[in-house]
């Protein structure tokens, strides 16, 4: 699916594909939500839970154990739990992603264009501690994207409060930060399989308009590389806006 996505041939419907308009990438957070941790679940666990871990900015709680949890690992995508306490939704709670990697278990809220809501986040948290094999486990939930650094102190202070001493960790990923590091990753040698997802992800995320910040210490590569042709009055004729 992905590929179909960088290539703009995904559309919003299949009914009718001669009038129908490829979808706006922009406006998919569920698409971003697949396109990343879909191949993110394809990775060795090990380097998955690294990358998961150097680009979270804990915001409450402890950081993710420097080592991963011993166990199984499974990726489940938007699950449904059963409301619980005075959520929103009266029937289920649907979190983008839960991954369980063996006693420890990882919400993941995905947000592109959308902002976070604490509220969503505790509604999530009641579904999980409900569920009688989760009620103990060591839990973290993580806002990817979607949060704004003027928001960061309310939503973390109203989840606390709402949730209490119950309040697991919480984490913060930054989408343009996962892209770097997927990106300096790639410099160096991986086996092909694993470098292959990587870059997918990297394709997939540039797609939704998060990319490494190029440093100034490149300019002169990417000139060479690129040569522009063109005079000393046009240039002299360029005006900032």
């Amino acid at each position: 699916m992905l590929k179909a996505v960088l290539h703009r041939k995904l559309r919003v419907t299949p009914l009718d594909p001669e009038t129908t308009p490829p979808c706006d990438l922009p406006e998919r957070e569920d698409l971003l939500t697949s396109a990343v941790a879909e191949r993110m679940a394809y990775l060795n666990p090990d380097l998955a839970w690294a990358l998961l871990r150097d680009v979270s900015e804990v915001l409450h709680g402890e950081p993710l154990p420097p080592v991963r949890p011993q166990g199984l690992v499974d990726w489940s995508f938007w699950p449904r739990y059963a409301s619980r306490g005075a959520c929103r939704n009266a029937r289920y709670v649907e979190p983008d992603v839960v991954v369980s990697w063996g006693e420890l278990v990882l919400v993941i809220e995905v947000k592109h264009r959308g902002q976070q809501d604490a509220a969503q986040w505790v509604d999530q948290v009641h579904a999980l501690r409900a569920v009688p094999n989760l009620a103990a486990a060591p839990l973290w939930l993580m806002a990817a994207g979607g949060l704004e650094p003027s928001k960061v102190g309310p939503q973390r202070d109203a989840f606390v409060s709402a949730l209490g001493e119950r309040a697991p960790g919480l984490l913060f990923l930054h989408w343009n930060r996962l892209s770097e590091v997927i990106h300096t990753r790639l410099q160096t040698p991986l086996p092909p399989a694993t470098a292959v997802i990587l870059r997918d992800i990297r394709s997939a995320l540039a797609a939704w308009g998060y990319r490494p910040r190029q440093s100034f210490a490149s300019l002169p590569m990417f000139a060479n590389r690129h040569r522009i042709h063109t005079t000393a009055g046009a240039l002299q004729g360029w005006r900032g806006r």
